[in-house]
């Protein structure tokens, strides 16, 4: 037999027989410990609160959005982590805001605004008075729910990296029309800010070179593009033409783009 294999075996066994031959007072101190952790004289399999603690921190805040994915990516069984929960160890569900949420004093404020709009009597003609506003949908999910230490501080989120889809609504006050003999409802449309875009490369999805639809970016242009091209084609079509029509539309930038002079001059009469 070579000399190699005689020297592992040797010490293999003096290292068995080492770590069997424990003092009195060492084997008293582990019967004590399995005696603490055992039931009805059967070892328990539990894992204490600061192991699941340790376990549930080591997945990063993307990772617990729900239980399923918290238990997924620790190793944690779902019950267990409700049973962890409901021993007040401080996990809990928090809500990841993007923006702060509103204070006392804004509030305020846009109800002063509000109200400042308020008249004793209604005029006549505010009945012809087209309302333009732009809506704004959020594609990014904007509120998010993760399960969270109280000593562990939730990441801010940052407002720039939402994908948003705009909408210009386009609404007058609802009232009877007498030509028809019913009630008009004062809704006048919803126009998406959308473009049709080849697409540059293949994916699950679609193929390269498919038109596929894209949320548009906003601007000067593309504001007066669709106020000439579709809400006043939907105004004249469903408003009456004896009378003119004013458009109502907020102090932004871009909406101060469409002007009453900008309307006579490309021949948008009643307006």
């Amino acid at each position: 037999m070579p000399q190699g294999s005689s020297r592992s075996r040797s010490t293999s066994v003096v290292d068995a027989s080492t770590r069997r031959n424990l003092s009195d007072d060492e084997r008293i101190a582990a019967y004590q410990l399995f005696l603490e952790h055992s039931l009805n004289g059967e070892l328990l399999r539990v894992r204490s609160a600061n192991n699941i603690k340790i376990a549930i921190k080591a997945v990063p805040h993307e990772g617990r959005k729900t239980l399923l994915s918290t238990a997924a990516k620790s190793g944690i069984p779902k019950s267990t982590i409700l049973r962890h929960i409901k021993k007040s160890t401080g996990l809990k569900a928090g809500s990841s805001q993007v923006k702060p949420l509103v204070t006392d004093y804004p509030k305020a404020a846009r109800i002063r605004l509000a109200m400042s709009f308020l008249q004793p009597q209604l005029r006549k003609d505010h009945v012809f008075d087209v309302h333009v506003d732009e809506k704004w949908f959020c594609v990014t999910k904007v509120k998010r729910t993760l399960y969270l230490y109280d000593d562990e501080v939730l990441a801010e989120r940052a407002a720039k990296c939402i994908t948003k889809v705009v909408f210009l609504a386009v609404v007058v006050r609802p009232r009877y029309d007498p030509h028809k003999k019913k009630m008009f409802d004062g809704k006048i449309g919803i126009c998406p800010f959308d473009e049709k875009v080849v697409a540059l490369c293949t994916s699950k999805n679609r193929s390269k070179g498919v038109l596929e639809l894209k949320a548009q970016n906003v601007d000067v242009q593309a504001r007066q593009d669709m106020i000439m091209n579709e809400v006043v084609s939907a105004i004249q079509g469903k408003m009456p033409r004896h009378l003119s029509v004013r458009l109502q539309q907020d102090n932004a930038s871009p909406p101060t783009c469409v002007t009453t002079k900008l309307i006579a001059q490309l021949s948008r009469g009643g307006i």
